[in-house]
């Protein structure tokens, strides 16, 4: 059924060779798991936050401290995927960019579907072969 549609709709999806996929996979779990640990400590920072002005224990440059603590962790965790597919080596073999895409697994991907970097649009899935 689901090769049918794909051939009714004229799309071609690419599969990547094991260690690219390993790789992708490792960049996806890190990401997940330094998203959990950031909702956690947003929720101890919301409750503690939430104690600071009803009881007034703690004093609010504490809580601004802490917000902006929280807004670099956003921007660290956005970043960090793209720094880690270099290090690993999750590269474009022509633009030397980061393959890595965030986003969830039924997205459109411009790797994965078309086999194309999502840098520079050239096709590249014939050269990981």
């Amino acid at each position: 059924m689901l090769k049918l549609w794909l051939k009714e709709t004229a799309f071609m999806s690419y599969e990547l060779p094991s260690k690219l996929s390993e790789m992708r996979t490792r960049i996806g779990h890190d990401h997940n798991n330094r998203m959990l640990l950031w909702m956690g400590s947003l929720i101890v920072y919301g409750i503690l936050a939430a104690y600071a002005t009803t009881a007034t224990q703690i004093p609010l440059w504490i809580i601004g401290f802490g917000g902006i603590l929280e807004i670099v962790a956003i921007i660290y965790i956005a970043c960090r995927p793209y720094q880690q597919s270099i290090e690993l080596g999750y590269v474009c073999p022509l633009c030397g960019g980061s393959l890595w895409k965030g986003s969830n697994r039924y997205a459109y991907d411009r790797l994965l579907d078309c086999g194309e970097c999502p840098h520079c649009e050239q096709f590249i899935a014939d050269r990981f072969e």
